[in-house]
């Protein structure tokens, strides 16, 4: 386990036992690998979220130390982008600071909010602008790409956000586009069109959550309290759902 770096905002914890499954974990995460022996170890640990003393897990060191392979492997077994550490902060803040944009996609396109601050109001922007790193820059044009398409979405265009892309040529521009698409919620005439009233889209924005377009009258959006994993019905327990508006279905 790496020792603290005064570089970073904030202190590194420890594991009481090194050789547990949680311990085993942290080591490969913060190390970076070798990716089999971390792929091995997460087929048979119970808790690939498990925490060191600081609350942070395999995936908030690796995403730290910018490690994007182990970061897509243990995204890839369920680990939380937007698990808490006890300062507050998530895997997309450290992330963020590393500089690594493959690193920060990763966890942007796992559900990664880049809304989330930590215990001192610092978000993920905050915490990439005092990395220092020299890839921090293109850390930075990627979350103002995010932001900017986000707002050209509440503001009903989707083109006026292409423009930005422009920002991000130098290397994997045409791989953002899936994953930074925004529909086409206007015809030319500025009217909307027709299938989006009756029906209006779910749409994933990348860092800012589940958008749901209800026009005219904006956007909802919001931060879920509890992971949809845990949320599981008593045994036995009937299945009650209904509708409390037109827009609104209740699941129990």
């Amino acid at each position: 386990m790496p020792s603290p770096r005064s570089r970073f905002p904030v202190e590194l914890g420890s594991v009481r036992d090194p050789e547990a499954q949680v311990g085993q974990l942290h080591r490969l995460a913060a190390a970076g690998g070798p990716g089999w022996g971390l792929s091995r170890l997460l087929r048979r640990v119970v808790q690939v979220d498990g925490e060191n003393s600081a609350g942070q897990t395999g995936l908030f060191l690796s995403a730290l130390l910018g490690h994007s392979s182990a970061v897509q492997l243990l995204l890839t077994f369920g680990a939380n982008p937007n698990h808490r550490c006890l300062d507050g902060s998530t895997p997309v803040h450290a992330g963020a600071f590393s500089g690594r944009r493959p690193v920060v996609l990763h966890l942007l396109r796992a559900g990664g909010d880049l809304r989330l601050h930590d215990q001192q109001g610092r978000t993920p922007r905050d915490w990439a602008e005092q990395g220092g790193a020299r890839q921090s820059r293109e850390v930075l044009e990627l979350l103002e790409l995010c932001r900017a398409r986000v707002a050209a979405l509440v503001h009903g265009g989707a083109l006026a956000a292409s423009a930005s892309l422009g920002q991000l040529q130098a290397s994997s521009v045409h791989h953002l586009c899936g994953s930074l698409w925004l529909p086409r919620l206007l015809r030319a005439d500025g009217a909307p069109r027709q299938e989006q009233t009756r029906r209006p889209p779910q749409i994933p924005a990348l860092g800012f959550g589940q958008l749901s377009s209800l026009w005219p009258l904006g956007l909802l959006t919001g931060i879920p309290l509890a992971d949809p994993k845990e949320l599981l019905p008593a045994q036995g327990e009937p299945d009650r759902t209904y509708e409390s508006s037109s827009r609104t279905l209740m699941a129990k």
